[in-house]
């Protein structure tokens, strides 16, 4: 398949040959030219008009990388497996990512302690909590009550409105027994 020429804003400026299909070693030496011509006119320029813009540059980059592609394709230099190196790398990279995850679940699960215990000072230091209401409580596996259907309890007269259902759910979900005390 044919490589287009790459596509520059500035008239003056010579384009390399179109390259063979498949391309040679004298169409990567032409692309490997453009590009650094570009650069060095880019380097010494600095004229709006005259200067190539961002987009030449890597619109040479482009060319330069397809032109390189092809060439080593048609060599038949084109592993289809990466170096031993860069799966050893790569290996080691999920290894590390793995490792993350773990400490960034157990950090999780100490903010929620944290979390619970200094919500549960509060919710101590509020009395009945008709003054200063009561902050949500995570239930013991982290979620909420909302996220259980169940109401905020701002304060103590919030749990006489509390069904049975509701309170056997708040009692097990704190991991307390009916009548009990933490």
């Amino acid at each position: 398949m044919p490589i287009e020429l790459p596509v520059c804003s500035l008239p003056q400026i010579k384009m390399p040959p179109a390259p063979r299909d498949p391309p040679v070693i004298q169409d990567l030496a032409n692309a490997v030219a453009y590009d650094r011509s570009l650069l060095r006119l880019r380097d010494l320029r600095k004229k709006p008009g005259r200067t190539p813009t961002k987009q030449d540059v890597g619109n040479a980059h482009v060319y330069l990388s397809r032109v390189t592609g092809a060439y080593n394709a048609a060599q038949g230099d084109v592993d289809d497996e990466a170096p031993a190196w860069f799966t050893r790398a790569m290996e080691q990279v999920h290894t590390d990512i793995s490792d993350i995850r773990i400490e960034l679940y157990d950090l999780r699960t100490e903010l929620h302690d944290v979390q619970r215990l200094v919500n549960r000072m509060h919710n101590h230091s509020c009395g009945n909590g008709n003054l200063r209401p009561f902050l949500t409580m995570r239930l013991a596996n982290g979620q909420t009550p909302e996220d259980a259907n169940l109401p905020h309890l701002e304060n103590l007269g919030s749990t006489s409105h509390l069904t049975v259902d509701q309170l056997d759910h708040y009692l097990h979900g704190y991991g307390l027994m009916q009548g009990g005390t933490q």
